[in-house]
């Protein structure tokens, strides 16, 4: 079966194998690093969120900020290309 495949194809197989067995891995692993960051971003903007409900002189109405806050992101991605 080896000698009608060809050493040429069995290599290039090979390395094909190789490369997606490491691409794979390395993908997940960018996945999980961006979550982190996101899911640290969330955390920081609740800290201030809540910072700011606490301490802001005049009272805050949560829902909005958050709403505009939101808002701002998504046409801040326009920009971004």
């Amino acid at each position: 079966m080896y000698k009608k495949i060809g050493q040429k194809n069995l290599f290039a197989l090979l390395c094909v194998v190789l490369l997606i067995g490491t691409a794979v891995p390395a993908q997940a692993q960018s996945k999980n690093n961006n979550r982190f960051e996101v899911s640290k971003n969330l955390d920081i903007l609740n800290a201030i969120v809540k910072e700011t409900e606490m301490f802001y002189v005049d009272s805050l109405d949560v829902e909005k900020t958050v709403r505009r806050g939101i808002d701002a992101m998504n046409n801040m991605l326009d920009d971004i290309r």
